[in-house]
């Protein structure tokens, strides 16, 4: 069962090992600063869109300030020191006027340059602390979706994945 305690540590294991890789690659990467966001300031952004964000998702962009980050081709969003939740707003927005998915209960936070896909979060059915299952969403023509596909369980289960990537212990092409 997902706990905060077991999402803390996937995103603790997370930026460990992004910093670790990044020290190498110091032009590539964005520089890591820490955060001062609480959770509750996420509230209007997500009154806004109409639905809760997962909290894990929440704690995981708000722990650091850079401008975005990418691991194998999969970029996440993380909070800029200017505006960080204006940022996120406007990437989601993005991101939605591609697939249209948030008025389907789908909210996209990312993209996959490997597989062509926006990430998501599934919001269609109830879920402890709003921990929805990650979407990859297979764009059609124009705007819409054709397909959405499960990648994973809940945002930690997206980071550990990343995580086994950049520590060199997965294939990013695996789920």
């Amino acid at each position: 069962m997902l706990t905060h305690e077991t999402a803390r540590e996937a995103i603790d294991l997370f930026f460990d090992a992004y910093r670790r890789y990044t020290c190498t690659e110091t032009k590539m990467f964005p520089e890591l600063s820490p955060g001062d966001l609480s959770q509750e300031a996420y509230r209007s952004l997500e009154q806004e869109l109409g639905v809760p964000l997962p909290w894990s998702f929440k704690e995981w962009h708000r722990r650091f300030h850079a401008r975005g980050l990418q691991v194998q081709g999969t970029y996440l969003p993380l909070s800029p020191v200017d505006e960080p939740l204006q940022d996120l707003k406007d990437r989601i927005l993005a991101l939605d006027h591609l697939t249209e998915a948030i008025p389907l209960g789908v909210v996209p936070f990312g993209f996959d340059e490997i597989t062509q896909s926006v990430v998501a979060f599934d919001t269609r059915s109830p879920a402890d602390d709003d921990e929805w299952p990650v979407l990859f969403l297979k764009r059609g023509k124009g705007t819409g979706f054709d397909a959405a596909v499960i990648e994973h369980t809940s945002f930690p289960d997206l980071l550990e994945g990343l995580t086994r990537v950049i520590d060199g212990t997965m294939d990013p092409e695996e789920p």
